[in-house]
């Protein structure tokens, strides 16, 4: 008998519902946040020759997508930079959903996938502390970091990273195409910002490690080669720029001279005692922590696990870890965290949604989730509003 081939999904659905939700948060914040800093660092780097940051991915592409546009609208450039960006990063997204759900829902598949991914785009920490008072949200692990275009041009880059690399190691097998492309994307991916990198080769050494010690084959030879050559070499480049030669200039901030060993003092920059930033951080994983207690097979799903071994990684470089001088304050340490905790967030979202489609009658578990996921989309429906409308403070 012949298997009916999987109909691939439609993107352009996708696509127009993406540029809806991401240009009033793009447009609406072209002057403010990190998004005019970086913009100068581009238009020096064209106009001196001079490279100000050792991530420079962004400004590559702003350069390039400049000289398209008459007159040279460094502004413009940027809004379309940042709108591509998410618009990739929400069609892979969906385009991992729509695999998922199809195996449980084939009939709605496209539409639950769809769904799901403006949901990700509008979800945020789901409980505030300072809603009543104003959108101060440092602290929080935000998904969605909109003023910030480095993060922005990185998520799809990350997801295609986590996802190829993923695939090797559990299936020890990759085309030449897909090695020669996860090898571009370990180099490129830390050279537009390098902290999911920090938290990924990390987490990979310590799954190869476990994977031997349980004697399951490990292609680490292919691994060695594609992603830690690669990562290796940008992020060792990336330290001599920024702490050796220290060429980096930027935010009005005098920069040290190297890492410092100083447990919770960015984290206390921020918020007045630990007790608050362990209550900032437990909201912002809500969900991810609910799936991962009350669904034991979410505990048997490799991804979702790993990308929990990648939010504890950066959980430690966050609380432990600052940039020596007066840049500790724009909390670097931290955007490792934050993407691993959009991984997790995703991934939980998704079991979340096959685990009802399986069942027959919605269970407490689910009712739970549902209204934690409820919160989530309330919360950064909330910051999506601080952006599209730029009341948010300036965030680090």
């Amino acid at each position: 008998m012949q298997t009916a081939l999987r109909p691939k999904p439609a993107y352009l659905p996708v696509v127009l519902l993406l540029i809806v939700l991401v240009f009033p948060v793009f447009a609406g914040n072209t002057d403010i946040y990190d998004q005019q800093a970086h913009r100068d660092f581009a238009r020096i780097w064209q106009r001196d020759g001079q490279l100000l940051v050792p991530h420079f991915g962004y400004h590559l592409l702003l350069l390039a997508v400049n000289r398209t546009i008459p007159d040279g609208n460094f502004q413009a450039a940027g809004i379309a930079v940042n709108m591509a960006a998410y618009v990739l990063a929400g069609v892979l997204f969906f385009r991992y959903a729509f695999g998922q759900l199809y195996e449980v829902a084939p009939n709605i598949a496209e539409r639950l996938a769809t769904g799901l991914t403006a949901i990700m785009v509008l979800a945020g920490p789901p409980v505030m502390l300072s809603w009543l008072t104003d959108f101060r949200v440092n602290g929080y692990l935000i998904y969605n970091q909109f003023h910030s275009p480095t993060q922005s041009v990185v998520l799809p880059m990350a997801i295609g990273l986590y996802a190829l690399t993923l695939r090797l190691l559990l299936t020890g097998r990759l085309s030449w195409v897909g090695l020669v492309g996860l090898a571009t994307l370990a180099l490129i991916t830390p050279l537009t910002k390098p902290n999911f990198s920090m938290v990924l080769l990390p987490a990979l050494v310590l799954v190869m490690g476990w994977r031997l010690v349980r004697r399951e084959a490990v292609p680490w030879r292919a691994l060695l080669l594609t992603v830690f050559v690669p990562t290796m070499l940008a992020l060792g480049w990336q330290f001599y720029f920024t702490y050796i030669q220290q060429t980096v200039i930027g935010y009005g901030l005098n920069a040290g001279n190297g890492i410092l060993f100083a447990p919770f003092k960015t984290a206390l920059y921020f918020d007045t005692s630990l007790l608050i930033v362990a209550l900032k951080l437990l909201a912002s994983l809500a969900l991810p922590l609910w799936i991962i207690a009350f669904y034991p097979e979410a505990r048997r799903n490799v991804p979702l696990l790993i990308g929990w071994l990648m939010v504890g990684i950066g959980l430690v470089q966050y609380l432990l870890l600052s940039e020596a001088g007066e840049f500790y304050m724009a909390a670097n340490f931290s955007w490792g965290l934050r993407t691993a905790a959009f991984f997790v967030f995703g991934i939980s979202l998704l079991h979340l949604m096959r685990a009802d489609l399986r069942q027959r009658r919605r269970d407490a578990r689910f009712i739970g989730g549902l209204l934690l996921l409820i919160l989530h989309v309330v919360g950064g429906a909330t910051l999506y509003f601080g952006y599209a409308s730029s009341v948010i403070p300036t965030l680090p």
